[in-house]
Parts: structure tokens; sequence; C-alpha cells
């Protein structure tokens, strides 16, 4: 635990001591971005009381300001101020994840998220698979975004040309974009590729990749665009998201819409978890390095939400042997144990196994065998991806139904 933190709750402790004795009237503290500690306090000035603070803990304290309860009582401000006791609001990153605002969402649109904890769980070629599964199975139209802005990764999976790459942009691009030009911009033409119909059948399927990474001007302009925008402002963010949505509703009006999230603990996937998305798919392989992104995500879903998130935990990369049904029980009882700890009572998502696949695993190396994939998903489909597929499906269809009620 950080020790501004930890002196941040002994100085609370002694602070509320002064309060009951009488010697203060109010108090606020400040964990400063650089964890040291700051207090403001309405009551008579004490100097030597002001000392005893400011000496008190193992990090920096400073009495900021000494206010009169005659001015506190004059000042609106200053009444507003002292409502919370403890400010620890300001901070550079993760306000998504740590404040938890789970606002409502105004966007209609299905929107199902990919995350995983961890890089190497098979994130993008489930969310590929199952791209390619809705399309051509169900004959719809499918929107990928690529919001894995520090490692995009979709130009591999999908035989893309390197003059299709090299001409269109993407999500950075557009956002930054959209915000400086006087005039619409054309979302298919420049930003997004069509995806050859031997993936999709008679349905469709566009990629928005994180952005145009190939030939070194384009590759300077991304790194440029990475560093301009402001992921880490919620609302500024937030409402280019949905700004964005909006647009591909516009021009394309998709099924769905599958966006693959950045690995780790990232102000982006709180974003999509929190305010933008309706399915969130959750890969993490069951050992103890991914057990922290798994209580993350278990954590966000399950707290308080206006809106009602479908989580779906897959137990990824699963390998059939002889320790298999150990391995899938030890998953099992690891989510429900989280979700007994979080919640008090035990919610039962829907949680499934993905088997270790080794076309999955090829797709956009020298070993990739589009026929075999081809086969995977259009005649020969395992049951366990099958399944949750179908479960998906299941979901989306469920969105889209209550869309069309409202």
């Amino acid at each position: 635990m950080l020790l501004g933190l930890k002196e941040l709750d002994k100085l609370e402790i002694f602070l509320d001591k002064m309060l009951v004795e009488g010697t203060i009237r109010k108090y606020r503290i400040y964990l400063n971005l650089n964890t040291t500690l700051s207090v403001d306090i309405v009551g008579d000035e004490n100097n030597e009381l002001k000392k005893e603070i400011e000496n008190s803990g193992l990090v920096d304290i400073s009495v900021d300001e000494w206010i009169s309860y005659d001015e506190y009582e004059s000042d609106k401000y200053y009444k507003q101020l002292f409502e919370k006791k403890i400010d620890i609001e300001h901070r550079r990153r993760l306000v998504n994840l740590i404040e938890n605002k789970h606002t409502k969402n105004q966007n209609d649109l299905p929107v199902v998220t990919f995350y995983s904890y961890k890089g190497g769980v098979g994130r993008t070629t489930s969310l590929i698979s199952f791209a390619n599964y809705y399309a051509y199975h169900y004959k719809k139209k499918i929107v990928i975004l690529d919001f894995d802005f520090e490692a995009p990764g979709f130009t591999n999976y999908f035989d893309f040309s390197l003059d299709d790459l090299e001409k269109k942009n993407g999500v950075l691009e557009y956002l930054l974009d959209k915000e400086a030009s006087k005039e619409k911009l054309n979302l298919i033409h420049d930003y997004m590729i069509d995806v050859s119909k031997e993936y999709s059948g008679d349905g469709s399927i566009y990629v928005m990749p994180s952005g145009n990474l190939f030939g070194e001007e384009n590759l300077t302009s991304y790194i440029e665009a990475l560093a301009r925008v402001d992921i880490n402002s919620t609302d500024t963010i937030t409402n280019q998201i949905l700004g964005l949505i909006k647009d591909i509703k516009e021009a394309i009006e998709p099924d769905v819409i599958l966006i693959d999230s950045r690995t780790g603990f990232n102000d982006i996937f709180g974003l999509l978890i929190n305010r933008i998305s309706h399915t969130i798919v959750g890969l993490f392989e069951g050992n103890k390095q991914t057990e922290p992104g798994l209580k993350l995500f278990l954590r966000e879903i399950y707290q308080e939400h206006q809106n009602p998130i479908n989580p779906i935990v897959v137990n990824s990369l699963v390998h059939k042997g002889s320790g298999y049904s150990k391995h899938l029980k030890y998953f099992t009882e690891t989510v429900n144990n989280y979700l007994i700890e979080i919640t008090g009572e035990n919610p039962s998502p829907s949680i499934f196994d993905l088997r270790n696949s080794n076309i999955l695993g090829n797709l956009g190396t020298i070993e990739d065998d589009r026929d075999d994939y081809f086969e995977f998903i259009k005649e020969n489909t395992p049951n366990d991806y099958k399944s949750f597929f179908d479960k998906l499906i299941e979901l989306i269809e469920n969105k889209k139904e209550i869309n069309n009620d409202d």
C-alpha cells in the first residue's frame, strides 16, 4: 500500500479526535499527485497543533489554510469545500477505473469489448473468429475497432494489401481529424477497410485499425496522434468515442461493434467497461499471473452499475490433457470465490473454456493456413468455440430486441 495512503488514514484518525475534542471545527485532507498530504482546517488558528500535524507523519504534510469559523459560516465556497473530509481525486491517469463512475450508457448500438489482462491469451484471434462466424453464418454487418493503441494488431489477419494499409487511417486519426476538420469526414473511404467476402460471406466486416502505421510519414504521424489524443480526460474521450459510434451508425448501420481493448490496467478499458459497452468478454488463463486482472475485471462489472453489463469470462488457451479437469475446476472456483468476495453472492456469469487451437494461434504468422481457418469458421467449428459464439450472439440479439422495443 502507498505510504501516502497509510499516512492519510492515520491523519484522518488524528483529526477526527481533534473534532471530538472541539480543538478544530472542520478539516479537509488532500492526497497530492506526488502522494504528499495537504490539510485545510476550520477553527481557531493553533501554531502548536499546526507543527504537530506537519511533523506527525512519514510523508510531507503541510497545513495550507487555517480558516476561522466566522469565515466558514459566511462563505458558501468554504461550506461546499468542507463537505468532504478527504480529497484524493487529483490523478493523472486511470480515473475511469478508480472513480468507478457508472454513468448512463448513451449508446444504443450493441457494443462488445474484448479484454485481457495479459497478452498472448487469444483475445484478438477470438474477436476476429467471432466476427467471421457471425458475419458468415448469420449474414450480419460488423464493425471492428482496434483500441489497442500502443500495440495495434489487426493488419495481419485479413490479407489486407499494402496499398489498402498505406491509404487508410484509423481510430486515432479520426478522433483528431474530426475535431480539427471543418467538413464531414468520409468514414468508410478514408478510415475503414472493407474485409474480403471470403471471410464474411453474405455478411460484411469493416475494420477500423488503431491508425496508419505503414510508411515512414504515416508512422510518424500516428505517434504524433498517440501523443496528442486525450485518453485520460474522461468526458473528452467519452464524447469523442460516442461521436465515432454515432458516425459509424449513420454510415454503416452495423449489427454490432466489436472493440479490441488494451491489456492490463488502463484508461481506455475503464472507459469502455463503464460507459460504452453492453457486453464484455474477458479472456484469462487459469494461473496466478492473471488473477489480479481477473479480480479487477469482475469488480468493475459487478459493482453497482446504472447500465446492465453482460459479462462472459473465458478460460483461454486450455490444453486438453491429464490435468484438464483440475485446471477447469480451479478457474471456476477462483471466479466464484472472487464474486462472493466482491458482491457477497455468486451472480453466476457465463464461463467458457476455449481450448488451445493451433489454427487460430497461427493466424497472421508464417504458419498461417487459411484453408484450415475457413473450415474452422464455416464448416467445423469446435463445440467449445461454437458454444462461446452462440452465447455472444444471444446477448447481441437480445440487445437489438430491447432497442427495437424502445
